[in-house]
């Protein structure tokens, strides 16, 4: 009975090894994937937007403001 416990034991130490290793690299493959597109939306901004989106002090107060004038 212990052998058959023990085989069990092993059994689910090994599964679990497995879905942490699974889980491990969903993980970094999400992670690699977002930083991916943050660097592609770091370079649409710094390249590929008009001069005065490059301010980012200008970026800010067209957030506060709003475009045709203060937001209520």
């Amino acid at each position: 009975m212990t052998n058959a416990a023990e085989i069990q034991d092993k059994k689910a130490k090994n599964c679990s090894a497995i879905q942490s290793a699974g889980i491990r690299w969903c993980y970094h493959a999400l992670s690699t994937i977002a930083l991916l597109v943050e660097w592609l939306w770091i370079y649409v901004l710094q390249f590929r937007s008009p001069p005065e989106m490059k301010l980012y002090k200008w970026v800010l107060v067209k957030l506060a403001v709003g475009e045709n004038g203060l937001v209520c």
